[in-house]
């Protein structure tokens, strides 16, 4: 009996340590995943702008066309 309790045991030490090293592995993928999508969503952007011909993200406002733009209502 005091055979079966200790191999039981041992099982669930081991099985223990394998959940913790598959945790890890998943998190290590989950971020890897996400830098994957975090570039992918870039590159699109970036040639979205391209084909349309968009050469900076931050529209250039000549200094005194800001001040009209900020006094103009919004619709």
């Amino acid at each position: 009996m005091d055979a079966r309790l200790h191999e039981a045991e041992d099982e669930m030490a081991h099985l223990r340590g394998e959940v913790r090293q598959l945790r890890t592995e998943r998190e290590k993928l989950e971020a890897d995943y996400q830098k994957q999508v975090d570039e992918m969503f870039f590159f699109g952007y970036r040639c979205c702008m391209k084909k349309h011909g968009i050469k900076r993200d931050i529209p250039l406002i000549p200094p005194g066309e800001e001040k009209k733009l900020l006094d103009k209502p919004t619709p």
